[in-house]
């Protein structure tokens, strides 16, 4: 895994939310941006920028001047139950470390997401 720009925990809560909000939207990507130590995870069509949307707030590590948009798609997130700690690098790979199971995920980025720090 190389050296990560982005940490933050995801609850079965907050995943449990972007999964039901992307069914119901149709949407098939989550957008991940931060500002001011909060990242927005947002399910998004990224082919129609007009398209409605649903964000959620959640706590995140990150350089303070970090300009980033990560995409991940939804249906790559078919993970075991539970709450994880995230990591996220600008090489467009992500982390997911179980908290409570000896399970952990590598999950690819979308090649749309963009990152300049």
């Amino acid at each position: 895994m190389p050296e990560s720009e982005v940490k933050f925990e995801l609850t079965t809560d907050t995943l449990t939310k972007l999964k039901r909000a992307a069914s119901a939207l149709g949407h098939s990507d989550v957008s991940i941006t931060g500002k001011n130590g909060v990242l927005n995870f947002a399910v998004v069509d990224s082919a129609n920028s007009t398209s409605n949307t649903y964000s959620i707030d959640v706590d995140g590590e990150f350089a303070a001047d970090a300009t980033f948009n990560f995409i991940m798609n939804i249906g790559n997130l078919k993970i075991v139950p539970g709450d994880y700690d995230v990591s996220i690098s600008s090489k467009l790979i992500s982390h997911f470390q179980h908290k409570k199971l000896n399970v952990q995920y590598w999950i690819a980025l979308e090649k749309s997401s963009t990152f300049g720090a």
